[in-house]
């Protein structure tokens, strides 16, 4: 058995003004061949888990490219094309049984909407029908039908934060093993619903959808069922939420069971948003309570849903409240930084904090303070439970204003947990508040020391107020921007 492995992986914020070019890729991961081997076998990536069900003697595994970036704009055409090539290529020159795709689904460029469908379709128009092709795509997946048309089998992760990838490819691979040994002919079917839902969403709905895929999976003709919360900072129109269910040659049940599901879903809409509260209340509530770390959420300019992570909204209310004992971690400001590298570490310094990439929701703002650290290069390695994500953010610098440390950085990383501060010589457990470019990841980092986790409305790329964008090319009527039923 002869199997293809490969995966390209970036979630596209449309709204966001930088483009997502090679270098993005090449600071976070850009494999290919036997790299990819080596990098992945051990970790917690659905490349790992595929390798640990494919790696005996009785599968060959060609490896192509692995690709991943760190949420932002949309994706260079010149990129997605040196990709698309670069798996194509080695798709043409090999004979293989099946095909195992790591997408993320939520990838666009400057000239398609839908890359991932656009990518599956080249390949099945190279190899045919009768080789398999199996895809592992993110939970936040705008799933379109070019993808449902030319996959035998999608399947996503099923918990947020993520930490199911290895899981998720250890399945795929399962399945693409299973098919090929007893020549079964999958049946694949979607529901598609006229909603978009937050990318940051509440356990308990997400809950009553598993439970209910666990029950509907116990039938031995369904081979596996996926729900897909989808990306809302997509101005495409395949966004929105969505239910595929693939079963073994029943295209009937499929329909079925993604039509029930799927009516499920739609009912309980209303329950995944979580709660996000003004940034005055966000202190408020910090200041009424004894103890902490308290943990903000910068919901609105999360560096994981690909805003700017220089929106300065939350700094200027901590300085203007004169708060104390806060953190923020990370600003993203090269120029605020090159400034303090010129003047050294221990310095006085005015410098202009933000508002330079993302200048639609804040401009600079100007603050006096002290440099207390500068790092000159900066590679940061997250923890084990998010799958290993890296992250080369270039130079670091701790700017200190009142009793407020800015965590400036060059480049846009994943700083979402405590060894991140820890790394920097600051100490998390001793903070009052620790502010977060992030979405619901503190909820699993934070979880063991927080007092308190706040997830904050804020203004940014990421905002939570979809009424707000101006969306142009997306499907209406949809929820919850119009009135609309199924």
């Amino acid at each position: 058995m002869r199997l293809i492995i490969g995966s390209i992986m970036h979630e596209s914020n449309t709204f966001c003004q930088v483009k997502t070019g090679l270098s993005s890729f090449q600071e976070v991961q850009l494999f290919r061949g036997r790299q990819i081997m080596d990098y992945h076998m051990d970790r917690r990536t659905e490349i790992g888990g595929m390798l640990r069900v494919l790696n005996n003697k009785d599968i060959e595994i060609i490896p192509t490219i692995s690709a991943n970036a760190l949420p932002s704009g949309k994706v260079t055409s010149e990129t997605f094309e040196f990709f698309k090539k670069e798996l194509i290529k080695n798709i043409k020159k090999t004979k293989v049984d099946g095909i195992l795709l790591v997408l993320h689904g939520a990838m666009v460029t400057e000239e398609i909407d839908d890359p991932e469908g656009n990518l599956l379709e080249e390949i099945n128009n190279i190899i045919g029908k009768n080789i398999y092709i199996g895809v592992t795509l993110d939970m936040h997946a705008n799933v379109s039908d070019l993808m449902v048309r030319n996959a035998h089998f999608l399947i996503g992760y099923r918990t947020h934060p993520h930490i199911d990838q290895w899981e998720i490819g250890r399945k795929a691979a399962d399945i693409m093993v299973s098919l090929i040994k007893e020549q079964i002919q999958p049946t694949m079917a979607m529901k598609k619903l006229p909603m978009i839902l937050p990318a940051e969403t509440c356990l308990e709905p997400r809950s009553r959808l598993l439970k209910e895929i666990d029950m509907l999976e116990k039938n031995d003709e369904v081979t596996s069922i996926s729900f897909f919360i989808g990306y809302p900072w997509a101005d495409v129109n395949v966004i929105g939420s969505s239910v595929v269910v693939i079963t073994k040659n029943n295209l009937q049940l499929a329909q079925k069971e993604a039509d029930e599901l799927a009516n499920l879903f739609w009912r309980l809409r209303e329950n995944f948003p979580l709660k996000i509260v003004s940034i005055d209340d966000a202190i408020n509530d910090a200041l009424n309570t004894d103890g902490g770390p308290i943990v903000f959420c910068d919901m609105g300019d999360s560096l994981f849903a690909g805003a700017s992570g220089d929106v300065n909204t939350v700094l200027a209310a901590l300085i203007k409240r004169r708060v104390d004992n806060v953190v923020l971690a990370a600003m993203i400001d090269p120029e605020a930084i090159q400034k303090a590298i010129e003047l050294g570490k221990g310095k006085k310094a005015t410098l202009e904090i933000g508002g330079k990439l993302d200048r639609l929701n804040s401009s600079p703002l100007k603050v006096s303070g002290n440099i207390k650290l500068i790092v000159e290069r900066s590679y940061f390695r997250e923890d084990s439970t998010l799958s290993g994500y890296e992250s080369n953010m270039g130079h670091l610098v701790v700017f200190k204003v009142n009793d407020i440390e800015i965590v400036l950085a060059e480049r846009r990383g994943k700083v979402y947990s405590p060894t991140f501060l820890r790394n920097l010589g600051i100490e998390p457990e001793k903070k009052k508040i620790i502010v977060i470019k992030d979405g619901i990841g503190p909820i699993l980092t934070y979880r063991s020391i927080a007092k308190k986790i706040i997830f904050v409305n804020t203004p940014g790329w990421s905002t939570q107020d979809f009424k707000s964008l101006e969306y142009n090319h997306i499907p209406r009527p949809i929820f919850p921007i119009d009135p609309v039923s199924i």
